[in-house]
């Protein structure tokens, strides 16, 4: 896309209405041009008739200097060197006006131009080029318009240079803006997908610069100060769980768990523990009871079990003790 707007970025649908009003302003600017010409023309045309009728006066008063001239000569009164010679350039250009180079007069005159300088001992070389208005000076109003006429021409060619470069400049634009049609259906061809990923684009980008600020800002925060309010306190005891609750939670469960295991052992027991319950299961009268007396291996035996027992237990409180202190030692509970 950038390529082809480089390309033809002057005939590009954006820029019709620029070539369209620079077209315009070229076609009157040309015409402008044409009138200044034309304006320019006339006043030349005139200046140019001024100065053949001030030659053709200049001629008819050389013509009869001429032939005055001849008649003094013939009468023995002759002009000076000078007044002659000037009397023949005047002469001279007023036939230049008419004739050739190569028309006998002219060179009859020029012939006598020559002689004269060399015997008034003037070093101005004659050739068969005209006069210049620098070496002949007829007439001073001729002189004006010749320089008015100059500054005309000048003023012309340079206008004239301005049109032929209108003349190019118009053109170009006329083609651009025949151009503009192809080049709009070429660029839509183009930018088809283009406003899409565009818009698709143009989110990520914001999404991203969003992104960015927000972690700039976050690492802003953290190099921040902060005013603390209320002052951390190291607590005296926890707030849960209560150590305490827990401990008569575990004594309660403890005598319960016993009581309940007493309980369960008697309900399991069969053995008779009255004499009324052996009267009520046999049904005949009980006349003596004799209790049970043990030998020494069953007194042995259960001092034994009270041993075991006694020492399981103390094992087992002693081992408690031990582990609820080292955890207060690491200050995992709070007593």
């Amino acid at each position: 896309m950038r390529d082809y707007k480089l390309k033809y970025y002057n005939a590009m649908p954006e820029q019709r209405v620029s070539n369209l009003s620079r077209l315009d302003a070229l076609h009157n600017q040309y015409q402008a041009v044409q009138n200044s010409i034309q304006d320019l023309e006339r006043p030349k045309v005139m200046i140019q008739g001024q100065i053949n009728l001030r030659r053709r006066i200049n001629d008819a008063s050389v013509t009869t200097a001429v032939a005055g001239q001849n008649s003094e000569t013939a009468s023995n009164a002759p002009l000076s060197g000078w007044q002659r010679l000037r009397q023949l350039r005047r002469h001279l250009h007023s036939l230049q006006g008419r004739y050739t180079e190569k028309h006998p007069e002219i060179r009859r005159t020029r012939q006598l131009i020559a002689q004269l300088e060399r015997e008034l001992g003037e070093k101005t070389p004659s050739s068969g080029k005209k006069v210049t208005p620098s070496r002949l000076i007829i007439d001073p109003e001729i002189g004006g318009l010749q320089i008015q006429l100059k500054e005309l021409s000048l003023n012309i060619q340079k206008l004239r240079a301005d049109q032929k470069t209108l003349k190019k400049e118009i053109p170009k634009y006329e083609r651009w803006i025949n151009e503009t049609p192809v080049r709009e259906a070429e660029w839509n061809a183009l930018t088809r997908d283009y406003n899409e990923l565009r818009r698709n684009y143009d989110f990520l980008v914001s999404q991203n610069l969003q992104a960015s600020s927000v972690e700039n800002l976050e690492k802003k925060k953290k190099g921040g100060k902060f005013k603390v309010i209320d002052w951390a306190r190291f607590p005296e005891k926890p707030y849960k769980p209560k150590f305490f609750i827990l401990i008569l939670a575990a004594v309660g469960v403890g005598l319960g768990l016993g009581v309940g295991w007493i309980l369960a052992l008697d309900f399991t027991d069969t053995s008779f523990k009255d004499v009324n319950d052996v009267e009520s299961y046999l049904g005949v009268p009980v006349v003596s009871s004799i209790p049970y007396l043990k030998d020494h291996v069953e007194v042995g035996h259960d001092r034994k079990s009270i041993v075991i027992w006694g020492a399981v237990f103390l094992l087992y409180a002693g081992l408690l003790l031990f582990v609820l202190f080292f955890l207060w030692r690491h200050g995992k509970i709070v007593l």
